[in-house]
C-alpha cells in the first residue's frame, strides 16, 4: 500500500489550504469574475487599502446623513470603529456565510425581558463557566487545611463559602429567575501568627479574594433591572447595526480596490473558493479532480476551510483528516478546533455515512513516566465546561515501545504572575 501510495507522488499535488484556494480560483476565475493573473496583497497593502476604503465609506454615511452613522461616531472615535471594523471584518470572512451569520445574531438580541429566550440560555451557560473556576478555588482552599500551619478557625468560614457557591450552582442548574444575592462571613481576626501560619493566611486570603470576585461575576451577570437590560439591549442593538452597515459598505469599497489593483488577500480567496464550489457546474468538475483528499492539523482550520473541504466531498470522494484539539495553537488566526470535534461526534453517533474515527494513541517519544503523568494532570484538568474537551480513554496517551528501569517525574509549576 505505502509502495503504491510513493510510486503515484508526482500525481499528488501537496500545499497549503491557500494555495490549494489559489489554484481553484485560477482555474475558474470566469466564475468569480475576476483577473485570473491576480497577486496576493501584503500586510502592508492591506492595511492601506483597507483603511482608505474605511474611510471612504465614512464620508459616504456622512453624506447621506445616515443615522446609523451618526450612532456609531456618537459611541467611537474613528480610531476605535476602524479597528473594529477591521476585527469584525477579519472574523467574519473566517465563516462561510459571514453576513448571514452577522445579521441573524443582531436579529437574535431580545426585544423584551423574557427568561426563556435563548439569550439567557447564554447567560446562564457562561455564568456555569464562572462557577467552575469558583468551583477550582474553592477546592484549593479547602486543601490548603490539610497544611501543617493551617488556620482552623477559617475551617467556619470555608464552610459558609462553599454552602453560598453550592446555593448559586443549584440555582443556576435549575435556571431559577430568583437569584440568591452572593454574600460572604467575614473572617474572624486572629493574632499572634507564626511566621509560617501568616504565610499560610496570605495565600489562602489571596485565593478567597479571587473566589469572591468570581462568584459576584455571576451576580452581575444574572442579577440585573429589566428596564436596564431592555435599554442595554437596544442600545447593542443600535451599536452592531451601525457597525454592520458601516462595514458592508467598507467591504464594498475594499472589494473594488482589490479588484480595480488586481489584488487577494487569503481571506479572500477562502471566499472566492467557496463561491466557486458553490456554482453546481464547477463543483461537480473540482470533485471529479480532487477524489483523494488529505488533510492535516485539522484541529486549526476555520469555519469557511472547513466548508470547502463539505464542498469537495461527496460519496465518490475519499476525506481523510488528521488532528488533535490538544494541539490546537491557532485560534488567534480565527481557527475552530470545535468544528473537529463536531465531526468526531457526529461519526461516533453515526451522523455520518461511511466515515470511521481511528484514535492514534500510541507515543513513541517519551517514556512510560511522563505519559502517565501528562495522562493524570490532563484527567484532572481537561473538562468540557472548562477545556472544551473531555479527557476520555480515547484521549489518553499510551506507551508505544519498552523502556527499563523507572524515572520520577518532576512537574514544574510556573506562577505566570512573576
Amino acid at each position: 500500500l505505502i509502495q503504491n501510495a510513493l510510486d503515484k507522488i508526482d500525481l499528488m499535488q501537496i500545499s497549503t489550504i491557500h494555495s490549494f484556494c489559489q489554484q481553484l480560483v485560477k482555474n475558474y476565475f470566469p466564475v468569480i469574475d475576476i483577473d485570473p493573473n491576480f497577486q496576493i496583497c501584503d500586510t502592508s497593502q492591506r492595511q492601506t487599502l483597507f483603511h482608505e476604503a474605511f474611510r471612504q465609506a465614512c464620508d459616504d454615511l456622512q453624506m447621506e446623513e445616515n443615522p446609523l452613522y451618526d450612532v456609531l461616531r456618537s459611541r467611537y472615535d474613528l480610531k476605535q470603529a476602524e479597528n473594529l471594523i477591521s476585527r469584525m471584518d477579519s472574523f467574519l470572512l473566517s465563516l462561510p456565510e459571514p453576513h448571514a451569520w452577522l445579521e441573524t445574531h443582531i436579529d437574535s438580541i431580545p426585544r423584551e425581558y423574557d427568561p426563556g429566550h435563548p439569550w439567557f440560555d447564554t447567560i446562564f451557560m457562561m455564568s456555569e463557566d464562572i462557577l467552575a473556576y469558583a468551583e477550582i478555588l474553592l477546592n484549593r482552599m479547602y486543601q490548603m487545611f490539610a497544611e501543617s500551619f493551617m488556620l482552623e478557625s477559617y475551617r467556619e468560614t470555608w464552610k459558609a463559602d462553599s454552602k453560598m457557591f453550592h446555593v448559586k450552582q443549584t440555582e443556576i442548574r435549575q435556571r431559577s429567575k430568583s437569584q440568591t444575592p452572593v454574600t460572604f462571613e467575614k473572617i474572624k481576626t486572629t493574632r499572634g501568627l507564626t511566621v509560617q501560619e501568616s504565610d499560610w493566611k496570605g495565600r489562602y486570603q489571596k485565593i478567597r479574594d479571587d473566589f469572591k470576585k468570581t462568584l459576584k461575576q455571576v451576580d452581575e451577570l444574572l442579577m440585573t433591572d429589566p428596564a436596564q437590560s431592555l435599554t442595554e439591549w437596544q442600545n447593542m442593538k443600535e451599536t452592531l447595526q451601525a457597525l454592520q452597515i458601516t462595514l458592508i459598505r467598507t467591504e464594498e469599497r475594499f472589494r473594488r480596490m482589490k479588484l480595480a489593483r488586481a489584488l487577494a488577500d487569503f481571506q479572500d480567496l477562502e471566499q472566492y473558493a467557496l463561491q466557486i464550489l458553490k456554482d453546481p457546474r464547477s463543483r461537480e468538475d473540482a470533485r471529479a479532480t480532487w477524489r483523494y483528499i488529505f488533510v492535516d492539523e485539522c484541529q486549526d482550520i476555520s469555519a469557511a476551510q472547513n466548508a470547502i473541504l463539505d464542498e469537495l466531498r461527496d460519496e465518490e470522494n475519499h476525506l481523510f483528516m488528521v488532528g488533535d484539539v490538544k494541539q490546537s495553537i491557532y485560534r488567534f488566526r480565527l481557527a475552530d478546533p470545535l468544528i473537529f470535534m463536531d465531526r468526531i461526534r457526529k461519526i461516533q453517533n453515526g451522523e455520518m455515512k461511511n466515515a470511521e474515527c481511528i484514535y492514534l494513541q500510541s507515543n513513541f517519544r517519551s517514556r512510560p513516566e511522563i505519559l502517565e503523568s501528562t495522562n493524570r494532570v490532563f484527567r484532572a484538568n481537561m473538562r468540557a465546561k472548562v477545556a472544551e474537551i473531555e479527557y476520555t480513554p480515547e484521549e489518553e496517551l499510551i506507551p508505544g515501545r519498552k523502556t527499563e528501569g523507572h524515572e520520577p517525574v518532576q512537574i514544574i509549576q510556573i506562577d505566570k504572575n512573576n
